[in-house]
């Protein structure tokens, strides 16, 4: 996998070199040389999963429950919560995620991002250093959210709770065309109670954009699963074009 050493995100700067031939034109595809680029073995793996957690001001830790995300055209489409691993991946990929902020001492949330090969193994694949699209779940799925925390670390009062109250999906609202933003479907999603839309109200939509994520609480992720599928054929953000 060539990437580029900074500005990369929801897939953008990053090229995959399947043999020898496809080394130029990853190259090329990542500027030609007008960045810096580098290198890494890509890794097959099974699932990607993420755990969100808080440092304070004093070195305690709070970690989120591990969530399960799946990716659509290298941009989060769904995160999955309780993730569907086995205790002992779970226990591992929760004393990583409390290693990892011990590492950067930081203060703050951080979401940690890893890999799950079919053998088990995890690796970290990235660390982001503030409340992530991964943790929007925290806001209907936990008592304390991850933004709550956050603020709550930096101002070092007492963390809140980051148990999971209910099983939950996020599912990622993206812009479907280009140009003034319309979100449709809204009123038939708020008839269900155990649906939350949140909107980022951007003005403009582009093909690929978060505009907004929506959660679906149910008694079991296989459930709210399923209502979240139907809802993503209802819940639409469109870039509307004005008439000339």
């Amino acid at each position: 996998m060539l990437k580029t050493t900074t500005g990369g995100y929801d897939g953008k700067g990053n090229s995959l070199i399947r043999n020898e031939a496809e080394t130029g034109e990853a190259f090329n595809i990542l500027g030609g040389g007008a960045v810096e680029l580098m290198i890494e073995e890509y890794i097959k793996f099974d699932k990607e999963i993420s755990v969100i957690a808080c440092r304070g001001i004093n070195g305690e830790k709070f970690i989120y429950p591990v969530a399960e995300n799946i990716h659509i055209n290298s941009i989060l489409d769904t995160t999955i919560v309780p993730a569907g691993i086995n205790a002992e991946t779970r226990e591992k990929a929760l004393t990583i995620a409390n290693k990892v902020a011990s590492v950067f001492k930081g203060v703050g949330t951080f979401c940690v991002e890893m890999f799950v090969t079919g053998s088990g193994d995890i690796f970290v694949n990235e660390v982001a250093p503030r409340p992530h699209n991964s943790g929007h779940y925290t806001i209907e799925g936990c008592f304390a959210n991850q933004f709550e925390n956050h603020i709550r670390a930096i101002t070092g009062l007492p963390f809140g709770d980051t148990s999971l109250i209910t099983p939950v999906v996020m599912v990622n609202l993206l812009g479907e065309s280009d140009g003034p933003a319309k979100l449709l479907g809204l009123e038939e999603a708020y008839r269900d109670p155990n649906v939350h839309v949140h909107y980022y109200g951007k003005g403009e939509s582009r093909a690929g954009r978060k505009m907004g994520h929506f959660t679906v609480i149910d008694k079991t992720t296989e459930k709210a699963q399923q209502r979240a599928g139907e809802l993503k054929k209802i819940l639409r953000v469109t870039g509307e074009k004005s008439e000339a």
